[in-house]
């Protein structure tokens, strides 16, 4: 959810390697001038690039591996122990933020039910402010977890609270690349890693999500053999990126007009990523070369 990625790592351990240079979504965001930082409870101090300490765990706080001065690293002071967070005036919270609770209110240590009521009790005392304040200032207040019971639907609970969000359940399917996503359309930041391939979630919203004036394009044949046809209901200054499914922009070409032929004789036979986009907004569709 931090890179779009799990950069290959596959256990608890300091990954190999670090810092990462990849692209994120705190780097996206301090790029074009807007902030990010971690709160992560029992955090020792600023910075704190050590595995373990107390119940805080650095598995569950993405950031730590990027902080460095190349490329696409961050700051290690965007890194910030929970009690860094505001308790009372919540304007001062950065663009986007992850909370990060230790292991004991987290619910992952313990046994149920007595580390659900834990997580529960946690959230109500430390969050509940924030959340009563979202509601009415415009504000998004997004809950989600890493991993569920390993059952095998592997279901994870995620819920959306804030002035924006229309009350209900959903049935759509979503994961961690796509509330990416969403955060990469809501700060109009490019698709990083395999964000590209979920949609964003949008049904949730009191409001569209998006002017999505271009929502309707349609592409076809799909599958395809040398071309494509695009066919968009606004269609001026709008360009189409094609993607592999890495991640790679491999091809980019202008619309000019409401239905163009993008020719893909040059493409490698596999699944690909179609983004149409203009000043409006953006749709993305996936589609495979024969």
């Amino acid at each position: 959810m931090f890179s779009g990625s799990t950069q290959g790592v596959k256990d608890d351990l300091i990954p190999k390697g670090i810092p990462f240079t990849t692209p994120n979504i705190e780097r996206q965001l301090l790029n074009v001038g807007k902030t990010f930082v971690s709160y992560s409870e029992d955090l020792p101090q600023v910075g704190f690039n050590g595995n373990l300490s107390g119940n805080y765990a650095r598995r569950h706080n993405p950031a730590t591996n990027w902080m460095g001065n190349g490329k696409n690293q961050i700051p290690s002071n965007t890194n910030q122990p929970f009690t860094s967070f505001p308790s009372t005036d919540f304007k001062l919270l950065p663009t986007v933020c992850f909370v990060i609770p230790n292991t004991i209110n987290d619910m992952h240590d313990g046994t149920d039910p007595t580390s659900i009521k834990a997580g529960d009790n946690w959230i109500k005392n430390n969050m509940e402010n924030y959340i009563q304040w979202a509601k009415a200032n415009n504000s998004l207040f997004i809950l989600t977890f890493d991993e569920d019971n390993d059952s095998t639907q592997n279901h994870i609970l995620t819920i959306f609270t804030g002035e924006m969000v229309k009350a209900g359940q959903y049935s759509s399917r979503i994961n961690h690349y796509s509330i990416l996503h969403t955060l990469e359309r809501m700060y109009r930041l490019s698709t990083i890693g395999d964000s590209i391939s979920y949609e964003p979630i949008t049904s949730c919203w009191k409001k569209a999500f998006v002017s999505d004036s271009i929502i309707n394009g349609l592409i076809y044949p799909n599958p395809a053999h040398g071309f494509l046809n695009v066919e968009l209901s606004n269609y001026l200054n709008t360009n189409v990126e094609i993607y592999n499914l890495k991640g790679e922009l491999v091809q980019v070409s202008p619309l000019l007009s409401k239905n163009t032929e993008i020719t893909i004789d040059e493409l490698s036979t596999g699944f690909y990523i179609l983004k149409i986009r203009n000043k409006e907004g953006q749709i993305v569709r996936k589609f495979i070369k024969n």
